[in-house]
């Protein structure tokens, strides 16, 4: 597919938008599709982030007189959505999607686009506003998907953390952490309020804690740009235990080298939940409030305002009270696979090639239909343990991978006549040291349509960064060729291995 994603970043805006936009943008790439990203030319915009990773940028020209306030949404954009709709329809060539993120563009904008360029649109959005788009995205904890209003007959809504869009980086140092569980750890604190900081309040909270004479070493990650930054810069410069750092190319690291965060209640506060990083949220503007209030009754999280600061240190020994306790409900909130989740929705919806298949996370309402495959005799043949399980044996197995935060289970589904269709499993159990086991088994209806191979490269690019083995009997001369042809190395007669493209080790 040819995507056009229409997104905006600024001094005002800041960058998260166009942050979960790129990290969208990496997952389609990575599946295939072009991407390209059309943003109006604001001040202190994030278009030569968007470049530097190889994505082309079309800009659309900043309005004359353009002011933007942080609590005026409609001002954001500098025209009107019609406007908006007109200019960017001109600039896009053959898209067969679009997606946008914009608190200023929403239903008009849509309807014109949509009959403009005769294409699917994809919302993401965290305001529950009226829609006309195929695909809804909200990332909001525990919201409901009541809030929304669709005219779109075929609309369907993606609400709640599962959705999060975060980078694959997440998924595997959350396996890491899952594995290697830290113990009575010296604890650190990371600081950061976003990548715009519009409020200036990063600097009001390191003069908060630094007044409470807290004993953490604290790292600030703080633009050059952002109004806070020279007064942090100079407080740095005066306490050891304070450190400035103005970027991070790998944010996932970032925060796995801290213990505990303060920040704001946006999608950053779902990433440093997925790593199991307890946190206190210090909300700065309304568009928090749904985050805010998903995420409140969570025992990682405590809540400041700004007229509160002066309880940070008592909040922080909170947070570090049944530490471990508090990580694992952190982690809870979030698992990180988000991404692959949507970007599987986005491949499902009718624009699609015929024929293609998609992995979607298997759920529990999966169990009897992976247990009818379980019992065929082409299924049994070739299995590991040749006898077929009970439905007892069954559930409990399936109930256990399912709950595990270290293995994969998904369903194989292709669409065949406009219907979708469940074709097969593939399962991946952790084995430790970046490694996985995999198992894949196909409906025998659809053998012969290349479906076993399709999921073999789907797995590769989506757990690139693992190390995945296959034991294969000798007399499945069928399967043997399969992983042959997908990549896999015979190390020995019956063992194949695909090496790890990518290792966080």
């Amino acid at each position: 597919m040819n995507i056009a994603i229409r997104v905006d970043s600024s001094l005002i805006i800041g960058s998260g938008h166009l942050m979960r936009c790129l990290r969208l943008a990496d997952g389609l790439t990575d599946n295939g599709h072009k991407v390209c990203f059309f943003s109006r030319d604001l001040p202190g915009n994030k278009v030569q982030l968007l470049q530097s990773r190889g994505y082309q940028v079309d800009l659309l020209p900043l309005p004359d007189g353009y002011q933007a306030k942080a609590d005026d949404y409609k001002s954001w954009l500098g025209v009107t959505q019609a406007e908006d709709a007109l200019a960017f329809s001109m600039l896009v060539q053959d898209c067969d999607l679009v997606v946008v993120d914009h608190y200023a563009l929403c239903k008009p904008w849509e309807l014109d686009v949509v009959r403009r360029l005769g294409c699917q649109v994809v919302a993401i959005d965290d305001l529950a506003r009226e829609h006309h788009a195929a695909l809804v995205i909200d990332t909001t904890p525990n919201r409901s998907s009541d809030l929304y209003k669709v005219d779109h007959s075929h609309t369907k809504l993606l609400v709640g953390s599962d959705y999060a869009l975060l980078a694959p980086e997440f998924v595997s140092l959350r396996e890491k952490l899952n594995t290697q569980p830290v113990q009575d750890p010296e604890h650190r604190l990371l600081l950061f309020m976003g990548g715009g900081d519009v409020h200036g309040c990063t600097s009001l909270i390191v003069r908060a804690l630094l007044k409470q004479n807290t004993e953490l070493p604290i790292t600030v990650l703080l633009g050059e740009n952002t109004p806070s930054f020279k007064s942090v810069q100079a407080l740095s410069q005066n306490y050891e235990k304070l450190t400035l750092i103005t970027h991070s190319n790998t944010m996932a690291e970032l925060i796995v080298a801290h213990t505990l965060a303060i920040g704001a209640p946006g999608v950053s506060a779902l990433e440093r939940l997925s790593l199991g990083i307890p946190s206190i949220l210090v909300p700065v503007a309304d568009n928090q409030t749904g985050n805010l209030d998903g995420l409140r009754d969570n025992e990682a999280i405590e809540v400041v305002t700004l007229d509160e600061l002066h309880k940070l240190t008592v909040c922080l020994r909170r947070l570090m009270q049944n530490y471990m306790q508090k990580r694992l409900a952190a982690m809870s909130m979030c698992d990180g696979l988000g991404l692959f989740r949507v970007v599987d929705e986005i491949q499902r919806m009718p624009c699609n090639s015929k024929g293609q298949i998609q992995l979607r996370p298997a759920t529990s309402a999966d169990i009897n239909l992976v247990f009818n495959w379980q019992q065929l005799p082409q299924t049994r043949r070739y299995a590991l343990t040749p006898r077929a399980p009970s439905w007892e044996e069954h559930q409990q197995w399936m109930k256990r991978k399912l709950s595990s935060a270290c293995d994969y289970m998904y369903i194989i589904t292709m669409y065949f006549e406009e219907q979708e269709n469940s074709v097969g499993m593939v399962r991946l159990d952790n084995a430790g040291d970046n490694r996985v086991i995999i198992s894949i088994l196909i409906d025998p209806q659809y053998y012969g349509l290349g479906i076993g191979y399709a999921a073999l490269n789907e797995v590769a690019t989506r757990h690139s960064d693992k190390t995945i083995e296959a034991t294969v009997k000798s007399e499945n001369k069928a399967s043997q060729k399969l992983f042959t042809k997908a990549g896999y190395i015979q190390r020995e007669r019956e063992l194949f291995i695909l090496e790890a493209k990518n290792s966080y080790e």
